[in-house]
């Protein structure tokens, strides 16, 4: 089902496409979220480290935000070929399925954004267990996902609504802090911290993203980022 959704339910590059008007128009709610977790994440990916963008989409993060050495995985074929034909000079981009990891192969730094809210507990584990294998040791993987507390329901009732893309169906596991320590507490190979983001800024991104980004600032300095309605998780593996 997961599959039908990023192959049939999201148009070609349609995530790139919400980010670039958001660039160019500097204003804009959703455009808004998701620049300013790319933004976040962007500080992991410095020069001469190697990175892997696993569940790439069509490739944003890498086309736009990445210093390392990246690579993209992605299930959905179409994704894929929107990436190549737009960051094929930022980075490589390869179908899931269609790509093998080899022994020798590390990463310094592995982003998920976005993901584990789409699947189970049982498969957001799995998954982490795996790309550890390829990960180097003290090497970090950094996904993101909604905080499902306060206000991110209200959030997504207006998202469903107003989208061209209803996620009512597709987000079956709804976190919060206290969920994902208790997820994150079962992996012995990594230590790991969570971080929240993304406060009452959102509503002031309709007139400026900048106007946002100062408020977001603001409000995380005097509230020591209490309020969030994303979260950050970083894994450092042990």
């Amino acid at each position: 089902k997961m599959n039908e959704f990023w192959e049939k339910d999201l148009t070609i590059g349609y995530y790139d496409k919400i980010v670039n008007d958001g660039i160019r128009n500097r204003r804009g709610i959703q455009s808004y979220w998701h620049i300013s977790t790319l933004k976040k994440v962007s500080k992991y990916l410095e020069k001469n480290l190697n990175h892997l963008d696993y569940a790439c989409g069509p490739g944003t993060l890498i086309g736009l935000y990445s210093n390392s050495n990246s690579l993209g995985l992605d299930i959905a074929a179409k994704q894929i070929e929107y990436a190549n034909s737009k960051y094929l000079n930022k980075g490589k981009f390869k179908i899931i399925s269609d790509y093998k990891f080899i022994e020798n192969e590390n990463f310094d730094v592995i982003t998920i954004l976005g993901l584990i809210e789409f699947i189970n507990d049982d498969e957001a584990r799995d998954l982490i267990l795996t790309l550890e294998k390829n990960l180097n040791n003290s090497g970090k993987i950094i996904l993101t996902t909604p905080n499902y507390s306060g206000i991110m329901n209200f959030y997504e009732v207006l998202l469903n609504k107003f989208s061209k893309v209803n996620y009512s169906g597709e987000h079956i596991n709804k976190k919060n802090t206290s969920d994902l320590i208790s997820l994150f507490k079962q992996l012995d190979n990594f230590d790991f911290s969570i971080h929240k983001f993304m406060n009452l800024s959102l509503f002031f991104s309709i007139f400026s993203h900048s106007i946002a980004e100062k408020i977001e600032n603001f409000i995380g300095k005097i509230f020591k980022n209490y309020f969030g309605s994303l979260i950050i998780v970083e894994l450092i593996k042990k």
